[in-house]
This record gives structure tokens, sequence and C-alpha cells, in this order.
């Protein structure tokens, strides 16, 4: 009785270490699509995210439909380049990319004319329309300039949208 017991276990175990694994994510994604000039797909462009400060890089190189995902990156501000030959190089410099983020970013590459080098300054937009869960980022001049009385991390926690005490919501009804 206990082996068969410990052998259903076992294969839950196996069965829902992958569901799990989900919950919880601790990197960003950044996915998107190269076009060319007139808007049409290019494939086989090879995409380089690096983070400047830690010198991270993650490579990938786009399918036939022009798409490309860079998944598992540590957040973080990254620069990435787009490379095809007979297309001029475009740089996207200063994504920043948040703890769960999944941005997407489209990119357009030029006919190359000579050598030169494409460099655009943007940011992610904020709008994440692949995730539908809630998180929020506090950064160093959240935690320096907000009048909060401790500097702990759950009581800037609390600033979150979606995020209340559960001590205060059992005082309340008693």
């Amino acid at each position: 009785m206990t082996s068969k017991l410990f052998r259903h276990a076992t294969l839950l175990a196996c069965v829902a270490a992958p569901l799990l694994w989900g919950q919880s994510n601790s990197t960003a994604t950044l996915s998107g699509i190269v076009v060319d000039a007139t808007e049409a797909v290019v494939a086989d462009v090879v995409i380089t995210a690096v983070n400047p400060e830690t010198q991270f890089t993650r490579k990938v190189t786009t399918g036939p439909d022009g798409a490309f995902r860079l998944d598992l990156l540590p957040p973080g501000a990254y620069d990435l380049r787009a490379e095809k030959v007979g297309f001029s190089p475009s740089v996207q410099k200063g994504l920043g990319l948040t703890v769960g983020s999944a941005n997407s970013l489209d990119l357009k590459l030029h006919v190359a004319s000579g050598s030169s080098v494409l460099e655009v300054i943007s940011e992610v937009p904020a709008i994440e329309t692949e995730r539908t869960q809630q998180s929020n980022t506090i950064d160093q001049r959240a935690i320096s300039e907000l009048p909060i009385d401790r500097r702990d991390y759950l009581s800037f926690s609390l600033l979150s949208p979606g995020v209340s005490d559960s001590r205060a919501n059992a005082d309340s009804n008693s």
C-alpha cells in the first residue's frame, strides 16, 4: 500500500513540476517582429541583446515569419542589435526590462547603402499585451523619496496595486 502511494505521489510531482515552474518568474521576455522598409517580414535576422552593465548576452535568429523571442533575460537595461547581410544594422539602446515583464518590440531594417548603422534610442512601451498578472518594480528613487515611516520592503509592497495588509483586514472585521 505504501509503495503504491509513493508511486502516485511521484507521478503527481513529475506532472505538476512544469506547471509550478510557470508560477514564479524572476526574468523578463522580449519578443517582436523584424520588417523592412516596405513592411515585409525579414527572416534569418540575428538579434543580440546585451546588458552593458553585466555584459550578459543573448542571441536569437528570426524565423521565416520574422518573429523573435528572447526568454529568461535577467532584469536590467539592454541594448538590442538586429543584423542581416544586405541591411544596415539596427540598434536600440536602453530598453528597460523589469522582473516578470513580457515586452513586445518590432524592429525595422533598412537596405544597406555603404557602412551605416541606424541607432534608435527609445523605451519599450509600458503596456504589456501578453501578460495578465500584476507586478510592480520599486526603484531606488521610490525607496529614498516616498514618505514611509519604515524603510522595509513590506511597507513599499503595500503601495503596489492590488496589495493589501492582511492584518488590517483581520482587525477591521472584529
